[in-house]
This record gives structure tokens, sequence and C-alpha cells, in this order.
């Protein structure tokens, strides 16, 4: 029994460390930042949560080519095939903390996705303007599903 228990506990630390989606990177500004893997149920839950409690919300999309290379130091950057989601968060001992979600095909496309409770200049207000939120994300989710 002991030695069962003792190769399941491996098994498990094998596993994690192998197929863990998980990693950090450091910004040249000195800020890590936090890349974890969820599921498409999670994201979704996070996006309707924040929909409803947010004043306001960013998109950024852009192409991965755009993207930046910061220095992994913990964990191990994935290869990134076919839809990802992700919940990328700062480390709030060294910046004030932000998190915020991703939406990424492969190597194609990023949708970005951060919610703020103050109305920010080039932010959509959740109050005045959802319909420009629901319309801009739908274009973005379209481009991202059909990138080849």
């Amino acid at each position: 029994m002991k030695n069962k228990l003792i190769c399941l506990f491996v098994f498990v630390l094998i596993n994690n460390s192998l197929f863990g989606q998980s990693y950090t990177t450091l910004t040249e500004d000195g800020i890590e930042i936090e890349y974890v893997s969820i599921t498409e149920e999670q994201f979704n839950r996070i996006l309707r949560s924040h929909e409803q409690s947010a004043t306001s919300v960013f998109l950024d999309f852009y192409d991965v080519a755009q993207s930046n290379t910061d220095r992994v130091i913990r964990g191990t950057r994935p290869q990134f095939n076919g839809i990802s989601y992700w919940l990328i968060r700062t480390n709030p001992q060294n910046s004030n903390e932000m998190a915020w979600i991703r939406y990424r095909n492969g190597n194609k496309c990023i949708l970005d996705i951060s919610f703020y409770d103050i109305l920010f200049e080039d932010t959509i207000s959740l109050k005045y303007d959802r319909n420009e939120y629901i319309r801009r994300y739908n274009i973005f989710v379209n481009m991202i599903r059909n990138a080849r």
C-alpha cells in the first residue's frame, strides 16, 4: 500500500511538471506576469461575471508576431496549437496587481480582455455602450476562430 501511494505521488508530480500549463515571465520593466491555462468554461464564467460587475472593458486584438517575447523565469512556455484560454495576472509584490483573460488561436492571433471599475480612454463603457462591446467581441472571436 505504501509503495502504491509513493508511486501515485511521483506520477502526479511528473504529470504536473510535464503537462502543467502555467508559466511566469519577466518583463524588461522587472514585472512578473503569470500565465495560467484555463478551460473554456472557466473563461466564460470569468468573462460573464466581469461583464456584470465592471464599469468598462478594453479589448486588445493583435497578431502573435506583435506579442512580446519576455523571458520565462518559471515553468515552460507551451507550444500553442489550436484555441487556448488564459488567465494572466501580474505579481502584486513588484507592481499594481492586474489581471486579464486571453483568447488565443495557436500562433495566429490573440484577444486580451481587461475589465476596469472606472472608465479610461480607449475603454468601452459597459453601462452605455454594451452593444458596441458585444459587437467588437463577436468580430474578434470570429476572426480568431477563422484564423488559418
